[in-house]
């Protein structure tokens, strides 16, 4: 606080420290009209008066007052009718009671306190409104469908495994058989290619060389299948015709005859 201002109210300007307190000269409110001794100076009031002009309104308020009215504060603080509107400040605002009151500027004491305050109009609810219904709408069939096409999935998961057929033809019993016989054709096999060997060593002469020209056979001179140890040994195709050659009945194949022609024609020359 300037050392001026200090001596003309009759305030310490050499030290701040009161004696006894804690609280320095300029926080201390001698007057105890709700400003500090710094504040008083802000506003030019009188840090020993309450009431600095003497409208019977508190320093304090006037600071309200002055809000009010949009006028300086300093010049609410220094005259007692400082929006010169012709009516005491003190009178305007029953002595600053009603300082709402004020507000307009005018003489007007009535208590603007029942005065209806602006109704806010309650928030409509989002869901009401068209478009958040039809998203309503679809989100509702969206679900549906899921449901529908969760339920045919899994009925059509059940009528496909109904669907699936047993493979009963694989018997290992069978299996086992069928091992065991074409083992035994193998050592059937064997046997006759021993057979062959002795055969063989028996065409030689002692130089070595054969007796007779070996002879090339065809695989279908073979006129029985291979047993399976199931059906038995299949009699191959060409082979019914007694009598004939298998070059003759390929030749009349490849000629365009069919299998049933050459039963008739095989029938018909037996029978003569």
């Amino acid at each position: 606080m300037p050392d001026a201002w200090e001596l003309e109210y009759g305030l310490n300007r050499t030290s701040s420290v009161i004696p006894g307190s804690s609280v320095p000269e300029q926080s201390h409110d001698f007057d105890g009209d709700g400003l500090d001794n710094l504040q008083e100076m802000g506003v030019s009031a009188d840090p020993n008066n309450p009431d600095t002009d003497g409208d019977c309104i508190r320093d304090i308020d006037e600071l309200v007052f002055a809000t009010l009215k949009q006028i300086p504060a300093s010049d609410a603080i220094l005259f007692a009718d400082a929006d010169n509107d012709g009516v005491a400040d003190g009178e305007q605002t029953d002595c600053g009671s009603n300082m709402i009151g004020s507000g307009d500027g005018n003489n007007d004491s009535t208590n603007n306190d029942n005065t209806t305050s602006p109704t806010i109009p309650e928030a409509e609810n989002p869901f009401d409104s068209p478009a958040a219904k039809a998203l309503i709408g679809v989100v509702g069939i969206a679900m549906v469908a899921l449901v529908i096409a969760l339920v045919a999935i899994l009925l059509g998961g059940r009528e496909t495994a109904r669907g699936v057929v047993k493979d009963d033809s694989f018997d290992l019993a069978i299996a086992v058989a069928q091992e065991a016989a074409f083992g035994s054709e193998e050592s059937g096999s064997e046997v006759q290619s021993d057979t062959l060997e002795t055969e063989v060593s028996e065409t030689l002469t002692p130089d070595g060389s054969l007796t007779e020209e070996p002879k090339i056979l065809s695989s279908r001179d073979d006129a029985v299948g291979r047993h399976d140890g199931v059906h038995g040994a299949p009699l191959l195709d060409g082979f019914e015709f007694e009598g004939w050659s298998p070059q003759k009945v390929q030749d009349a194949l490849n000629s365009g005859q069919t299998i049933d022609q050459l039963r008739e024609q095989h029938k018909k020359e037996n029978s003569e």
